[in-house]
């Protein structure tokens, strides 16, 4: 590419961002949240840029992968790669390559960990949220977007219904009898008029912090919401669950023509695994 290809102004491009948003959620099938993150990534560097060519584009990306995590760097470019495409520009950045992620380390944190994070926790919400993380191993924003009609609290199974994008999937999963005592805690907890609009775990992410950070100090577990799922995977894994089903449970969707068409995953067939496991976090 000619590195003095220009195309205009940060401005002008700031200007037809208008739509990108419901491009990316209606034709291309994103998910709403990784849409307006992407949206937001834009926004950001077209303010920083005097115009988007080649070249101020090499100093904006060198300085700003130099402040910045590789993860945080590849969703940047991502974003406008797939901006690129939107305005009819898809060769401006063809040529820009991903890094790859370093692959380190992360914790893994047992159960007498999570039971110390457990007993720090200090309302009925928070300890039903991390049982439901736990349990489950769904993600945080498919939990706290959980409404009453997403659970049926018979069988203990919850359908999520938020993911719509092309990279997460939902489909269905189960909580075990410590969670279910923990939620019929919670929701005894909640104020009437709350629990009329309808979700399960009302929160804001200011609050969610300010507890779950108290909760890391009390018990000195520097556990993440997100590592629950490792949990969860890695105690189905050890109880002899094959991984399609710990997948299905997690809402991996299978990648396989065996996964799709021949193994019932079924919701009775995972709620028939799910069972047999007897999965517990608290004893």
């Amino acid at each position: 590419m000619n590195p003095g290809y220009k195309q205009g102004s940060g401005q002008e491009w700031i200007e037809r961002l208008e739509g990108f948003e419901d491009w990316l959620e209606v034709v291309k099938q994103y998910s709403p949240s990784t849409a307006k993150g992407y949206a937001q990534s834009v926004r950001m560097v077209l303010r920083q840029v005097p115009s988007l060519d080649y070249q101020h584009l090499i100093d904006f990306l060198r300085e700003f992968k130099a402040k910045h995590s590789v993860g945080h760097y590849i969703n940047t470019l991502a974003a406008l790669k797939v901006y690129s495409r939107f305005v009819g520009k898809p060769d401006l950045l063809e040529e820009f390559a991903f890094p790859r992620p370093q692959l380190t380390p992360k914790p893994f944190w047992g159960k007498k960990q999570i039971q110390a994070f457990y007993e720090a926790l200090t309302s009925p919400r928070m300890k039903a949220l991390l049982l439901m993380g736990a349990t489950t191993g769904l993600r945080k924003g498919e939990i706290v977007g959980l409404r009453f009609d997403d659970v049926d609290f018979q069988t203990r199974t919850v359908v999520p219904k938020v993911h719509g994008g092309t990279t997460k999937h939902s489909w269905v999963s189960f909580y075990n009898i410590e969670c279910e005592e923990a939620l019929a805690r919670h929701i005894a907890s909640m104020r009437p008029a709350l629990r009329a609009k309808g979700k399960l775990f009302p929160i804001g992410e200011g609050d969610f912090k300010d507890e779950w950070g108290h909760a890391k100090t009390v018990s000195q577990v520097q556990l993440k919401f997100k590592d629950l799922r490792d949990f969860f995977a890695q105690s189905m894994l050890d109880l002899g669950v094959q991984s399609i089903y710990i997948d299905a449970f997690s809402g991996r969707a299978p990648g396989s023509v065996l996964a799709k068409h021949y193994i019932d995953l079924s919701p009775q067939k995972l709620k028939q695994v799910y069972d047999q496991a007897g999965l517990k976090v608290l004893s």
